[in-house]
């Protein structure tokens, strides 16, 4: 996605080549064909016992939402940008898998699925605010309303399950065990989260989204400097926000 838009802004080829090329990888070594989603990592260790120093490779064959939905947000924008049409219709078919496997109406989007254990880790904000914007993504890409529909219920998940009444949104709905039983705050996050309601308000023409991105902002009481690259998102988020101007509500035609 990066390559993808220092290409759109600058036109070099060299940047095309690159996200081509990164494309390429994802469909030969992580790509499911029997899911249609993307494994988690690739790892590399030395073969034990070898004198050549031989290479294992791993696969972590775990599936992780938020990974997920940032790759088909950026296979639609491959799709558009370098003509291949086969990216859209694997970023299509993985958001319809994501959907159906790895959500429930109850907790919202589930972290991560794994083939014979299901999914598991529900209620984060990353993975709906990222799930939600890869959806935008498809709306705009395919013109499906079912895209839109789906943001919106992402986007109301977190209004309704982690608000913080003081500020911003928490980073999960504080049902697991562990340290996850333990909403907290978490800038970077929170940019995510904005940039996602400032979308949905552009493309639901509903002014609460973009009062919702405000609020998600507000997760910066202090000098956001502070935080370092920490701060990067929000900030992003926060130009955004001020380049633009709250939307109307879409006329009923009444």
């Amino acid at each position: 996605a990066n390559c993808l838009g220092v290409f759109r802004l600058t036109g070099s080829v060299e940047y095309a080549r690159m996200a081509d090329e990164i494309v390429g990888y994802l469909n030969a070594r992580l790509f499911d064909a029997e899911t249609g989603a993307f494994f988690g990592c690739e790892d590399f260790l030395v073969r034990e016992g070898s004198s050549d120093g031989e290479w294992l490779s791993i696969v972590d064959r775990c599936v992780y939402t938020d990974a997920n939905a940032v790759a088909a947000a950026a296979y639609l924008q491959a799709s558009a940008l370098l003509g291949r049409i086969e990216c859209r219709m694997r970023a299509l078919n993985l958001l319809d898998w994501l959907w159906n496997r790895c959500r429930s109406a109850a907790h919202g989007m589930y972290h991560y699925y794994y083939n014979g254990g299901g999914a598991g880790r529900s209620g984060m904000l990353l993975d709906q605010a990222l799930v939600g914007t890869a959806m935008l993504e498809a709306y705009g890409a395919s013109g499906d309303p079912k895209y839109l529909e789906w943001a919106r219920a992402d986007a109301e998940f977190i209004l309704g399950r982690l608000k913080n009444p003081a500020a911003g949104f928490y980073d999960c709905a504080g049902r697991e065990h562990g340290v996850l039983v333990f909403p907290l705050m978490d800038l970077d996050q929170n940019g995510t989260t904005a940039t996602f309601f400032l979308r949905m308000a552009e493309a639901s023409g509903d002014p609460k989204y973009h009062q919702a991105a405000s609020w998600a902002l507000r997760a910066a009481r202090a000098d956001a400097a502070a935080y370092g690259l920490d701060a990067s998102r929000l900030g992003r988020a926060l130009g955004e926000l001020l380049n633009s101007s709250q939307p109307r509500r879409k006329s009923s035609g009444n």
